[in-house]
């Protein structure tokens, strides 16, 4: 005895969109319709509300999870017939919201031995300087979107990395080894839901070796170009014009041999940074 059946309608049911406020935030209402069959007239309308197969109050919209239950009314329009309209509310999913987008720089103070184009900065003679300093500038290209989950997984994988693949902003890409990311987030509770502000920031730093380190090749001890019995490398200590033992290191090769002043200086790029490809991501 009671309820027969509950069924929802096809008609009935509407969507509500109403700006809120001057920022252009949306508001969202929607209606869902339900009958509920009975087989006694004594059944009244407050048991046909909290009929199974009706939502509770506080749940999400099937086609829209940041709608949520707030009212339901119950109409008898039969003996038999009991008309059940829920109403949901709430704002536009934050998920759908477009990505923000912006640039800035970050200045620091920092050594420098290179020039732009990695040579040595030297003297006329050849002789290196010593404590230069100067303002470095990078981009960084900042990008805050909306999240379902914790990104604390993205966030553990960024530590330490830099770009292993080329980055395309709009026209511009930016070469492998340039970028280095950091993210941060925020959890924003919007009444019994939740979702994550993430922000990502990547610097930008072209030249030679991007952000990892790119050294000249030097050392106190270089390759007499003689192997010893066991197939290794001779190294002997570094001498200078007088005979005595240099208190500067010298430039090497890549194998390691003494350069002459003639020769040009060789360079290593050093993977100091873990590359990751941050095109997975989905924000540039």
């Amino acid at each position: 005895m009671g309820i027969v059946n509950v069924a929802e309608q096809i008609s009935g049911q509407d969507a509500t969109f109403a700006r809120a406020d001057g920022s252009g935030n949306v508001d969202y209402a929607a209606t869902r319709v339900f009958n509920v069959l009975l087989d006694d007239p004594a059944t009244n309308a407050y048991d046909a509300v909290g009929a199974a197969g009706i939502p509770t109050v506080g749940a999400s919209h099937p086609d829209n999870s940041s709608l949520k239950m707030v009212t339901k009314i119950g109409r008898r329009q039969g003996r038999l017939l009991v008309v059940v309209s829920c109403t949901y509310a709430g704002p536009e999913s934050p998920l759908s919201a477009p990505y923000e987008r912006s640039w800035r720089m970050a200045s620091s103070i920092e050594p420098v031995d290179l020039a732009y184009d990695g040579t040595p900065i030297v003297n006329p003679v050849g002789d290196r300087y010593t404590g230069v300093t100067m303002p470095v500038d990078d981009a960084i290209y900042v990008v805050t979107r909306n999240e379902a989950s914790d990104p604390v997984q993205a966030i553990s994988d960024s530590f330490r990395t830099c770009s292993s693949h080329n980055i395309t902003i709009g026209a511009v890409t930016f070469l492998a080894g340039t970028a280095k990311i950091k993210i941060t987030s925020d959890r924003v509770v919007n009444g019994v839901t939740y979702y994550y502000r993430v922000t990502y920031e990547t610097a930008f730093r072209p030249g030679p070796g991007g952000w990892q380190w790119y050294q000249e090749v030097r050392g106190r001890r270089y390759w007499d170009n003689t192997l010893l019995a066991s197939g290794e490398k001779r190294l002997v200590l570094a001498r200078d014009d007088d005979g005595q033992f240099v208190t500067e290191p010298v430039r090497l090769d890549a194998t390691g041999l003494r350069l002459v002043p003639s020769d040009p200086s060789v360079f290593v790029t050093i993977q100091i940074l873990h590359p990751v490809n941050y095109n997975l991501l989905g924000i540039y």
